[in-house]
Parts: C-alpha cells; sequence; structure tokens
C-alpha cells in the first residue's frame, strides 16, 4: 500500500538532490561577461599581477579554476604574444580537463533528481495518495532544478572557451 509518507520521502530525496546540485551550480557561477572584460582591460595594460589577484577573489567559481593557470602561463617576462598564447592554451586545456572532471556526475545528478520527484507525482496521483495541485507542487520545482542544472552542466565548456578566446586575444594583442 502507498502511503503519503512513502511519497513525500521519494519527492524529498529529489528535492534534496536538486538542492545539493542547485547549490554546486550557484557556488560555481560568475558574471562571465564582467571578469573577461576586467581580466581584458587588466592584460591590455600589461598587469598580470593583478589579473592573478583577480582571479583570488572568487576562487571557487569554475571558469576561474580554468583560466587563473593560463594567466600565470601567459605572463611570463620571456614570451611573445603568440608563444604566450599558445602557453594560455595549453595550461587552460590542462585546467579545463581536472576542472570539469569534478562536474562528471552533474548531468546524472540532474536527471535523477528529476526522476525522483516525477516518480514521486506520479505515484501519489496513480496511489490516490494526493491530489493533482499536491502532485504539482512535488513535481515542477524538482523538475526545474534538474533542467536548469543540466543545462549548466552541458553548457560550461562552451561559455567558458568562449570568454577565454577573448582573454587569449588581449594577450596577443598586448606586447
Amino acid at each position: 500500500m502507498i502511503t503519503a509518507t512513502m511519497v513525500y520521502l521519494l519527492a524529498g530525496a529529489g528535492l534534496g538532490v536538486g538542492a545539493v546540485r542547485a547549490w554546486q551550480v550557484f557556488h560555481w557561477n560568475i558574471n562571465l561577461q564582467g571578469f573577461t572584460n576586467a581580466l581584458v582591460m587588466l592584460i591590455g595594460k600589461g598587469d598580470w599581477i593583478r589579473c592573478v589577484k583577480l582571479c583570488a577573489a572568487a576562487p571557487s567559481t569554475l571558469f576561474v579554476q580554468m583560466v587563473k593557470p593560463a594567466i600565470i602561463a601567459g605572463g611570463k617576462k620571456d614570451r611573445s604574444g603568440l608563444h604566450r598564447a599558445a602557453a594560455m592554451r595549453e595550461a587552460y586545456r590542462e585546467a579545463s580537463a581536472v576542472v570539469l572532471a569534478r562536474d562528471r556526475h552533474g548531468v546524472w545528478l540532474s536527471s535523477l533528481a528529476g526522476l525522483f520527484c516525477l516518480a514521486a507525482g506520479a505515484v501519489g496521483l496513480g496511489g490516490g495518495v494526493m491530489g493533482v495541485e499536491a502532485a504539482g507542487f512535488l513535481v515542477l520545482p524538482g523538475c526545474a532544478i534538474a533542467y536548469y542544472s543540466f543545462r549548466f552542466s552541458r553548457g560550461i565548456q562552451r561559455r567558458c572557451d568562449a570568454h577565454f578566446d577573448q582573454v587569449v586575444q588581449a594577450a596577443i594583442r598586448a606586447e
């Protein structure tokens, strides 16, 4: 026999997983355009030390964790524009592989949160434990969190790469 407690436990598990994933997404997020503009401005002035200090201001964000080793590699004095860009790209590629490996379970967690909440709604409706309004209240937040974090996991590399290219172009121009 399906009880309301079982349904709410299933929904709670989905919302719990979704909440953990949402915390990760917001913890790792940053205003990429504003941060990139600040880096480009500092690189244009040749102030590589302040670029590293700017990265230290938000050490937990994914983009900063990927771009900081590239900034350090590009800030070495003995490199010309193209050599600097090559060193930056290599450091960024290595750092992004490490950083994005930590998010390898992101898509799985996002899907799990959505499935738990959908299952809670289906079981609650099918078992006659709750009405449509209560089931919708359980399903919609979990699915919304799951969808947002799924999109974040799939798009983070593409967004970071586009902004990193702006930083590299600034490094090439800054001689």
